[in-house]
């Protein structure tokens, strides 16, 4: 199964968005086939590695592999990372979210990582409440942006919506961002490549003046559960219909929370993944990672 694209919802039909916000959806290959769910999960599981470890980690430990120094892959690698993050509490699905997060930003979208909250876990001076992760992006005009994401997996899409931007909206009004910027230059020396690094060392390396340059957006991703996965999958709706009872359960959160979205200073780039069960998918992503699952 191949990394799921991004479908870009058509604000035209039914779904209102405030100015210069977008909305996409993850596009999960084979949604009706019994195994998609399993299917997709051990497929994502792949990139946890460039997740998990910055470049240079991960390049290093590459090295030992090839050179035979270590038996470890880099998949046991991250997950051991992944599980010493639990610090003996049990898995609550946040490194789910965050982890698909990360995939729409970079694979989808296109950016690159700058920081991330599992990266600096357990150090409060290195970690900033109120986002998951950040991220650099030149859009198809040349300006870059600091993309500042949060994500959410709930049974219910608005209450994910409404925690993602409350906590974005939060973050605006309580931190500083050259503060998060000088953040992202601690880490993101380790990320650069002959072919990113005129971007970052221009933008997002301490006291630059192309800071001031720098424009912001906000990246909302929701995992959550839809009963009409079900119903495709025993062939009572189909795809088009899907996307309908979709669209309206979009509309429905973006009407909800309008006045939570035009609190932000900034517009946002949305995406929502339905699943059948949001919570039968954090449990799958936490048994084949071994990671605890809360009772």
């Amino acid at each position: 199964m191949p990394l799921p694209a991004s479908l870009k919802v058509p604000t035209g039909n039914g779904v209102t968005l405030p100015q210069n916000c977008e909305l996409f959806c993850f596009h999960i290959q084979q949604l009706e086939s019994e195994t998609c769910l399993n299917d997709f999960i051990n497929h994502i599981n792949n990139y946890l590695p460039e997740y998990v470890f910055n470049r240079q980690t991960l390049s290093a430990h590459e090295k030992r592999l090839k050179d035979g120094q270590t038996t470890k892959t880099t998949i046991e690698r991250a997950r051991e990372f992944l599980q010493k993050t639990q610090a003996e509490r049990a898995f609550d699905s946040g490194e789910f979210g965050e982890f698909l997060l990360y995939l729409f930003a970079t694979k989808v979208k296109g950016a690159l990582k700058l920081t991330s909250r599992l990266q600096s876990r357990g150090s409060i001076h290195s970690t900033i409440p109120g986002r998951d992760s950040t991220y650099a992006f030149k859009d198809e005009d040349g300006c870059i942006y600091m993309l500042v994401g949060e994500a959410k997996t709930k049974p219910d899409s608005n209450d994910g919506l409404r925690e993602a931007q409350r906590d974005l909206n939060n973050f605006w009004d309580t931190n500083d961002i050259d503060y998060e910027i000088h953040l992202a230059s601690t880490h993101i020396r380790s990320e650069m490549t002959e072919k990113n690094i005129d971007l970052y060392e221009a933008y997002f390396i301490d006291d630059n003046k192309a800071h001031a340059e720098l424009k912001y957006k906000n990246i909302v991703f929701v995992g959550y559960s839809h009963k009409a996965i079900s119903a495709l999958k025993d062939k009572s709706i189909n795809s088009k219909m899907l996307y309908q009872t979709i669209s309206k359960d979009l509309q429905r959160c973006f009407e909800n929370q309008r006045q939570l979205i035009n609190k932000s200073p900034y517009p946002t780039i949305y995406c929502f993944v339905p699943f059948e069960s949001i919570d039968d998918a954090r449990d799958l992503f936490a048994q084949s990672n071994n990671l605890v699952i809360k009772t």
